[in-house]
């Protein structure tokens, strides 16, 4: 059999509702697929730093694992502390979408190398990701004082997002690429960059096939990869347009979808 790259989404996807643990057949399946040669990446809108004490427990530090994060932004070597590939919005967009979150009264993030970095006083949904990363957050209430950075989020209510999205992606979809990881967020990409984009780039690194990839995601930034891989996995809890790309649908995130998938639609 050919060796697989597994990668996997992180929130609803790969721990369980606290944002934190990943369940022990998770580890358990993990640590087998390692042994017998292959893979595990982690995907995941959050930065390095927010993922460190979930890619430790998997055992990334000692025994190796790739890490995709700010959704496809940054591919790095987790043992090694390599950085594989690393893109960042153009100059002078950060600033604008700063003050373009000022205008609509909703929140705004970037980040630092070890802290969230926002833009104005910190909401309900600022604290989630804040929270999720286990780092702590600073005010900056000028973005044109930062240097480059890999994208940036605004935040408010599902519905005011979702309204939201369309009219950032008519003000800034010629330079970046705009749309929402979850209900609450609307994300700010380099252009063209997304998990899928990454994905491919550590495939041709690794000298692999990308028949040979294994994707697990449940939200709309799992999209594009989900469609990507060699095998797509949903998890019982994902969106319906995931649902609809991918080629399997698991059990929730919380009964042990992973495993369950690994066991019954891979058999590797």
């Amino acid at each position: 059999m050919s060796k697989k790259i597994i990668i996997s989404d992180i929130d609803g996807t790969l721990v369980i509702n606290d944002g934190v643990t990943v369940l022990d057949s998770t580890i358990e399946q993990f640590d087998r697929l390692r042994r017998e040669g292959h893979s595990i990446v982690l995907a995941s809108g959050r930065p390095d730093f927010g993922l460190k004490h979930i890619s430790s427990p998997l055992g990334f530090d000692t025994h190796g694992g790739y890490i995709i994060s700010f959704n496809g932004c940054r591919i790095t070597e987790v043992k090694s502390g390599k950085l594989l590939y690393g893109a960042y919005l153009e100059e002078g967009l950060l600033s604008e979408v700063q003050q373009f979150a000022k205008a609509q009264g909703i929140g705004i993030v970037t980040y630092g190398d070890d802290c969230i970095i926002r833009g104005c006083e910190e909401n309900e949904f600022m604290t989630l990701e804040r929270t999720g990363c286990r780092c702590p957050s600073v005010l900056c209430e000028d973005f044109s004082r930062l240097g480059r950075v890999h994208k940036t989020i605004v935040s408010c209510e599902s519905e005011r997002a979702a309204e939201l999205e369309p009219l950032m992606q008519k003000l800034f979809g010629d330079r970046a690429s705009v749309y929402r990881s979850d209900p609450h967020f609307v994300e700010v990409v380099p252009m063209g960059v997304n998990k899928a984009t990454a994905i491919a780039r550590l495939v041709e690194i690794l000298g692999v096939s990308r028949e040979d990839t294994i994707c697990f995601g449940d939200s709309y930034n799992d999209i594009e990869m989900i469609e990507y891989a060699g095998i797509g996995i949903a998890m019982g809890n994902s969106c319906q347009p995931l649902k609809d790309v991918a080629d399997y649908v698991t059990k929730f995130h919380t009964h042990h979808g992973i495993a369950y998938a690994i066991e019954n639609f891979l058999k590797i």
